[in-house]
């Protein structure tokens, strides 16, 4: 028996959806066919004198299905199961997706194995059911060219006045939009991704990280991604889903500035967690959850930390980097006053050193690492690519709420990225990566130069061991922001103010962000030649 006196069986059963989207049929229902919320879990057969089971060989999948889902022998017997069966779900889907389980297992019935997934979410996300539009934009997009379709407002791309592309990459290679690629490139695609970039992902995910939770259960924290307009827009989505007024968050100072404006609206109580030159201090983080016991995290009332956010390569703005027996340490510390880890890694492929530090990811057996990946770095800013990865009951509430607000990610960059990383390959991207961090190597080797010829006494810093930032300390001076504001702009050199990178921006700050990543060598030298000036003035 399980909480409410409910059987294990049955509970399985009702909640075979990763997301408690087994919520969408009762408890005691069959359970083949496809479930609609999108992922691959199975949904009631349907009643009778609706649609028929699927044929032999149809695998029922909505979410990253092989090339050969559609068998060409029974394609109309399929279609006809498929639209059938997605038709009965999505009429029943708005009424019973994500019901409450009993009132003993908390609001939304999420999780049947350690993870208690419900008690993560706010109100706004547990009540995100599926879009039956988008439901329908994904069967469009897997259906055979026989089908005819009057169900959705996708506009006729006969209309579009784009036809065909023809992308050149600095190694000679080409990328080919033809007429056909190009009308599925300006059109709708699925929410979480098209498919052949998602599987791509999923196979570099477990070549890089080989995540304990790839084969778990999908109720019980499987490993899933989605692809999002940058990982930015994942992060936004991730906190939405997981920050109610007044929660306690941790993270360490001085953060991204992005980060801090979009959590600081959502009124949460950011509680720092002192680090390093080597990231978070394990020693520290014990000592501010020393406010708790590990039992208090069952207790609502209690509100212990929801959640733990980090960068742990290349920390924006400090350059520091976690090492491997910290992360392990904090891994540990989340398991016992059980908190998630948000693990925001968008230097993870500008790591200078190898071999690189295990991810959280890689170490989590549980299911409470949200990780944000981003191609901004190394193929490009501008394409908005990013994608998160973590269990999958927690990745489908990002993905309804992206099927209500962006729809998806663009497709035409999905198809472009796509297409150049099943080019490449694994190795092939490697390659580049490695390409990528030998540059960012030697723009950090240039800036340490300028640094130690003009501002050695002026100043101190730690070398960056991966990203793109250099954070300075200027010794006899309390608050940089005049100098960085004002006197710095006047003599044509551009740097960020360390105030900028803490939760109260109006503290003085000593320190300055500097980036390597645009300025040549001279120009580095250059600007802190003038740096130093307006430093000397200043004392």
């Amino acid at each position: 028996m399980t909480r409410g006196g409910e059987t294990r069986e049955a509970r399985s059963d009702r909640l075979r959806c990763g997301a408690g989207g087994g919520a969408a049929r009762p408890a005691g229902e069959g359970s083949s066919g496809p479930c609609l919320c999108g992922c691959i879990s199975p949904v009631p057969p349907p009643a009778p004198g609706h649609a028929a089971p699927p044929p032999a060989g149809d695998t029922g999948q909505l979410s990253n299905p092989s090339p050969a889902l559609w068998n060409p022998n029974a394609a109309g017997e399929q279609l006809r199961w498929r639209l059938q069966s997605a038709g009965i779900a999505i009429l029943e889907a708005a009424s019973r997706l994500f019901q409450p389980a009993t009132a003993a297992e908390g609001a939304w019935g999420l999780g049947l194995g350690d993870m208690n997934y419900a008690r993560f979410l706010t109100a706004t996300s547990a009540a995100r059911k599926p879009s039956p539009i988008r439901i329908w934009t994904e069967i469009l997009s897997r259906a055979p060219k026989s089908v005819i379709s009057l169900a959705t407002g996708s506009p006729n791309p006969n209309t579009f006045p784009f036809k065909t592309a023809v992308i050149t990459t600095k190694q000679g290679n080409t990328i080919q939009f033809d007429e056909e690629v190009m009308k599925r490139a300006l059109q709708y695609s699925p929410s979480a991704g098209i498919p052949e970039l998602l599987s791509w992902l999923k196979q570099l995910q477990v070549k890089l990280h080989n995540p304990p939770t790839i084969h778990y259960p999908s109720s019980q924290g499987q490993m899933d991604i989605c692809v999002t307009s940058g990982s930015q827009e994942g992060l936004c989505k991730v906190f939405e889903m997981l920050i109610n007024r007044g929660d306690n968050i941790l993270l360490n100072e001085p953060a991204y500035s992005g980060t801090l404006q979009a959590l600081l609206p959502l009124g949460c109580n950011i509680i720092n967690v002192p680090s390093d030159g080597h990231g978070i201090i394990p020693d520290s983080l014990k000592e501010v959850l020393s406010r708790w016991k590990p039992e208090d995290s069952k207790n609502p009332q209690k509100n212990t930390p929801k959640c733990l956010y980090t960068v742990p390569n290349g920390n924006n703005p400090t350059g520091t980097s976690l090492t491997s027996n910290r992360k392990k340490e904090i891994y540990e510390l989340a398991r016992k006053y059980d908190f998630l880890i948000i693990e925001d890694d968008p230097y993870y492929f500008l790591q200078f050193n190898k071999p690189w530090t295990p991810s959280f990811l890689s170490m989590d057996v549980d299911g409470r690492v949200i990780r944000a990946d981003s191609f901004s770095k190394i193929l490009s800013s501008g394409l908005r690519i990013g994608f998160i990865t973590g269990p999958k009951p927690l990745v489908e509430r990002i993905v309804l709420h992206t099927q209500v607000s962006t729809l998806q990610t663009s497709t035409f960059t999905q198809l472009l990225v796509a297409q150049l990383l099943h080019q490449w390959g694994e190795e092939g991207f490697l390659e580049h990566v490695d390409r990528v961090i030998d540059f960012y190597r030697n723009q950090k080797d240039a800036i340490l130069a300028a640094a130690d010829k003009w501002l050695s006494g002026l100043a101190e810093w730690h070398a960056p061991t991966a990203g793109m930032f250099l954070w300075i300390k200027v010794k006899g001076i309390s608050d940089v922001k005049k100098i960085i504001e004002e006197k710095a702009i006047k003599k044509e050199i551009f740097f960020i103010s360390g105030s900028d990178f803490y939760i109260d921006s109006s503290s003085p700050s000593p320190y300055l962000r500097a980036s390597f990543s645009l300025a040549s060598p001279e120009q580095m030298d250059m600007a802190f030649q003038r740096l130093a000036q307006l430093i000397k003035e200043s004392l």
